[in-house]
Order: C-alpha cells, then structure tokens, then sequence
C-alpha cells in the first residue's frame, strides 16, 4: 500500500520542497503531476491510458492507496521518465516507491 501519500518531499537538508502554489509539495502532488504531463515513448499500446488511470486513483486516494505490481512497475517508469522535476523530486520518489514495493 502506497502511504503517507500527503507526506512532504523533502530537498537534501530535509526542508520541504515548495510547489509553484508556494505550499510545500507532496508525495500525492508529485506523483498526481507526473501522470498528467507523462509522454508515452509508444502509442497505442495502452499505456496512456493506465497511466491516467493511476493519476485518477491518486486523485481519490486521502492517505494511501492499493496498487497492484503493474501498476507500480507503470508508476516506477512515470517517475524514472520524467522531466518536470530536478533530480532530488526524482530520488525521493523513486525511494519511496522502492520502499512501497518492500512491503508489498
């Protein structure tokens, strides 16, 4: 289970990253953003889709959330992909998707 989903992203002296709303971003808000502009490398095989539908249970999601292996190997790749946030917001969230996989 995905948890602590409204916990902050922390930069390395572990002050909270501020969003562009200058509120400090969440693990939810990252997550939620990357789905949104994510750019598949391939069309038509699905994955679009999938990752919408990722975005929209984070969306829903309060404080955690169920995910199945596919799901979080898709989620993994989203942020892995990215190029909306410098490499800090990357490895955190990559440590805490590691860390949910753990559990799993």
């Amino acid at each position: 289970m995905l948890d602590k989903l409204n916990g902050k992203v922390l930069s390395l002296t572990g002050n909270p990253i501020m969003g562009f709303d200058k509120q400090a971003l969440t693990v939810k808000d990252a997550l939620v953003t990357l789905c949104e502009v994510h750019k598949p490398k391939q069309s038509g095989n699905g994955e679009a889709l999938r990752i919408f539908s990722i975005g929209l249970k984070l969306v829903a999601a309060s404080e955690s959330l169920d995910l199945d292996e596919k799901e979080i190997q898709l989620l993994r790749k989203v942020v892995e992909d990215n190029e909306v946030f410098v490499s800090v917001v990357t490895a955190r969230l990559m440590n805490y998707i590691e860390e949910y996989a753990k559990e799993s």
